[in-house]
């Protein structure tokens, strides 16, 4: 269907693990692998007519949304909030985020001045969810694009400062998951019972849980986010439980390599995460294989 070819460029291989869970039918809606970099004070719309122009066969819709906001080194300690304002004297309009959409819409190439991200996303229930083995390959053609079209049309350099995935999962109500209110049949470590008799069950339920992410020296390269939240699931007006994983931190090495190998480690987390946060009878329902 999709005619993405990439070309030969030095990455990792991604080595099969026995460990990693699989499911018949995970309940991911979405599914983003990005990299943030240094601004690119060289990148406008006008530029990006070149990177449309390669991507026309499998991504022939382009879109202009506001650009991201710049993220705050995951690593850095967190500051205490105090007011401030920034007054920009530049006079520049600021240059839009750029969509690059698939004919089918699952798929979007998402470009700014700072960042490149791959998304999937399912619109209709047919949609298979089609792995972090095949979409990474395709983040790796839009980095690789990026960073020619940097050196060879801008003259700069792509120097990646973040790295990001994310895997974002409504829960409908189902199976042994009943109550949107009901935490203690999805999130494991939630157990719904209170000291006393005098709270009844809650509503709705929101939390989030925070875990350091460290390399192969034992040393901290990020964190894994996990948020369970009650939301509106938009194709379908039907309240969710949102379950959202993001696996963020710095790139170990240096360039796509480095950007790479933080990539497949935080996939890695995300997936044995999602295994350790939720409980073993909804992992049954989502048919579970290892």
């Amino acid at each position: 269907m999709y005619n993405d070819m990439v070309r030969d460029v030095s990455v990792p291989e991604l080595r099969p693990d026995p460990s990693m869970p699989k499911f018949d039918n995970p309940p991911v809606e979405e599914v983003a692998i990005g990299a943030h970099f240094k601004d690119l004070e060289g990148f406008t719309v006008v530029r990006a007519a070149e990177l449309a122009q390669r991507w026309s066969f499998d991504y022939p819709e382009v879109e202009q949304w506001a650009p991201m906001p710049p993220l705050q080194d995951e690593l850095d300690p967190v500051q205490p909030l105090r007011p401030s304002f920034q007054v920009d004297t530049s006079g520049r309009m600021p240059t839009p985020r750029l969509w690059f959409v698939s004919s089918d819409s699952t798929l979007v190439r998402q470009v700014q001045r700072d960042r490149v991200v791959q998304n999937w996303r399912r619109l209709k229930a047919e949609h298979e969810y089609p792995h972090y083995d095949t979409l990474r390959p395709r983040f790796i053609q839009a980095f690789t694009d990026v960073e020619d079209l940097a050196r060879r049309g801008l003259n700069e350099s792509v120097r990646v400062t973040q790295c990001e995935v994310s895997y974002t999962n409504p829960l409908r109500p189902g199976g042994p998951f009943t109550k949107i209110g009901d935490l203690s049949q999805v999130v494991a470590g939630w157990s719904g019972r209170f000291s006393d008799g005098f709270l009844p069950e809650p509503e709705m339920v929101t939390t989030a849980a925070h875990f350091g992410i460290r390399g192969a020296d034992a040393e901290l390269v990020g964190r894994l986010h996990v948020t369970v939240e009650p939301a509106i699931h938009a194709p379908t007006g039907a309240q969710v439980l949102l379950l959202q994983l993001v696996a963020r931190g710095r790139p170990v090495g240096e360039g796509l390599d480095g950007a790479i190998r933080f990539l497949d480690l935080g996939h890695e987390w995300i997936v044995k995460g999602f295994r350790s946060f939720t409980t073993e009878q909804m992992q049954k329902e989502w048919g579970i294989r290892a």
